[in-house]
């Protein structure tokens, strides 16, 4: 259980104790599948899902030590993937921390915190809480105490623990204090990422499902589930002719699923078969629909790029005008094709 400890006016140590003294079952739940939920909520993340925050840099700012995190979104992207969504959910809790003493510019002054207690119930599983904190007059204060509280909650599911336990890496940075060359950091990160990981058979970052947050440091409205990065696990079928088993197909839909959404997945599905001659050989068919898929990955990759350049009520405008709720739920390829050029009218408009 993650918890803080804090200093009172007086210096006495003020504690904020998680909600529960451990994970409490809701329900009675087989044991094997317990541990079967909690193995799937532990997965080691898709390389692309993995941040990297500088903590310490050289005086010219070109090299930083860096270590790993994941974003929220992603966080939540993992259990709905796993449990559904609407199976889980979490709770809030504020609390201030007043009268803190603290030294700034050689000078003692009274300093203020919000604390957040976040706590994560899964029906037939469990509870955990995790508590976050920031000084009260930053700007952006309540958001980070919440995301601290909420991905310390999800690690006492296992939900990115392994991080916790990643060795710290030196790197080029560039002026945004991320990796200045991805192609260069990425061997080593991985193999920072590998070693970190439980030898228990568990697969490998790059092995994992597709990622949820595009590479790029600017994600904006495209936090949600990308195109399947390939990979051992995650690449569709071998350019070839030959016919993919039945588990393969599974596996693939539901890479494509998760990263596409439902209604979207179904209508590009749909026009990618009527597309296919009646005559076309199995493997050869499976290919087809998989390049569609592919593509409907890279347009709704591309639409969400453009979303995080405009502004966000301008987005939402977009979306009700054509009856997109979120990017997770585009009806149709259609309507992502209207979105997308929508997009790009209003961004040109920005730029002008």
């Amino acid at each position: 259980m993650a918890s803080s400890i804090l200093l009172d006016s007086r210096g006495q140590a003020v504690c904020l104790p998680d909600l529960t003294a451990g994970p409490v079952l809701a329900a009675t739940v087989a044991t094997d599948e317990r541990k079967r939920v909690i193995a799937q909520l532990s997965e080691p993340f898709a390389f692309n899902d993995v941040r990297w925050r500088v903590i310490q840099s050289t005086k010219d700012k070109k090299r930083g030590l860096v270590v790993p995190y994941i974003k929220a979104s992603v966080i939540i992207d993992r259990l709905n993937f796993v449990l559904g969504e609407g199976c889980w959910s979490r709770t809030y809790q504020q609390r201030t921390i007043e009268n803190i003493q603290v030294t700034m510019d050689g000078k003692s002054v009274l300093k203020g915190k919000i604390a957040i207690i976040c706590e994560i119930e899964i029906p037939g599983i469990g509870r955990n809480s995790g508590t976050g904190e920031m000084w009260s007059d930053d700007a952006n204060a309540l958001t980070t105490a919440d995301s601290q509280a909420f991905k310390r909650s999800a690690e006492c599911f296992g939900i990115g623990l392994y991080l916790r336990r990643v060795e710290k890496l030196w790197c080029d940075i560039d002026p945004y204090g991320q990796p200045a060359d991805l192609n260069k950091f990425r061997p080593a990160a991985v193999a920072v990422l590998d070693a970190a990981l439980p030898r228990s058979g568990t697969a490998s970052p790059t092995q994992q499902a597709p990622p949820t947050v595009h590479e790029s440091s600017n994600t904006g409205n495209g936090s949600r589930p990308q195109r399947p990065v390939p990979g051992p696990t995650t690449r569709p079928a071998a350019q070839t002719a030959s016919t993919p088993t039945r588990d393969e197909l599974l596996v693939k839909k539901a890479l494509y699923l998760q990263a596409l959404g439902e209604p979207l997945y179904n209508d590009a599905a749909t026009k990618a078969k009527s597309a296919i001659a009646p005559d076309t050989p199995l493997g050869d068919a499976a290919q087809q629909i998989m390049r569609s898929l592919n593509e409907a990955c890279d347009l709704l990759t591309h639409t969400r790029q453009l979303a995080a350049g405009v502004a966000p009520q301008i987005v939402d405008q977009v979306l009700d005008t054509y009856k997109v709720q979120t990017f997770a739920t585009v009806p149709s390829m259609e309507a992502l094709g209207n979105v997308r050029l929508a997009l790009e009218t209003a961004m040109d408009c920005q730029a002008a």
